[in-house]
């Protein structure tokens, strides 16, 4: 940005935090797309910012993605959830597109998701590492900034409108609920043994509780 400046050519937009924007700016996923030109000198570099387009009303135009899950994250979960007694599954939200953005921004009813198991309330922590995850954990303990590893129930990850899930079976199984009775969703696709899922455009399968 500092060179666009110095040339003149372009005017480079000003960098802000958070609490410097405007009252009623919304905020949206984007990320930077760099290629190299070729022109009479040889090449030059272009940059590009795009937004998500699933988060922003239809009427909106300029340079849009479908924001998505990393893959590394996947395989973080995967690993965090081997050894453990906990199961996985994915589903879909039907016409997920056609929904979008839920209400101006995608994330903000996981945020607010509650369900009830047993008696205990539980909620979604949406993780910083990526914001395509989120950690199933108590209300209460979420509350109290207690949070920890031994309160962590389970893992939500987000990629467009595919929902892949892993923890505790009673747990997600609530979670499932709550999000069936929210949008249209596909039945549940369990992994098994016998049954591998499809994420990512790629297959995971497992071996009882453990992963391969």
């Amino acid at each position: 940005m500092d060179s666009l400046s110095q040339q003149g050519k372009e005017k480079a937009f000003q960098v802000m935090k958070k609490h410097e924007l405007p009252p009623g700016t919304r905020l949206v996923p984007g990320k930077g797309v760099f290629s190299i030109k070729p022109d009479g000198k040889g090449y030059r570099r272009k940059t590009r910012f795009v937004a998500c387009g699933n988060y922003l009303p239809t009427e909106e135009t300029g340079d849009l993605y479908a924001a998505g899950a990393d893959a590394t994250t996947l395989r973080a979960i995967l690993s965090y959830a081997a050894g453990r007694p906990w199961v996985s599954g994915t589903t879909d939200i039907r016409q997920a597109f056609v929904l979008a953005p839920w209400k101006g921004e995608p994330d903000a009813e996981l945020r607010q998701a509650r369900w009830e198991v047993d008696g205990t309330e539980y909620c979604l922590q949406q993780m910083t590492s990526d914001d395509q995850l989120w950690r199933v954990t108590q209300t209460s303990i979420l509350a109290d900034g207690t949070v920890s590893e031994a309160s962590t129930l389970g893992f939500i990850l987000v990629y467009v409108d595919d929902i892949f899930t892993v923890g505790d079976s009673k747990v997600m199984s609530g979670f499932h609920h709550w999000l069936s009775h929210k949008w249209e969703c596909d039945p549940v696709a369990m992994l098994t043994p016998e049954q591998p899922v499809r994420f990512l455009r790629g297959n995971s399968s497992g071996r009882g509780p453990r992963w391969r």
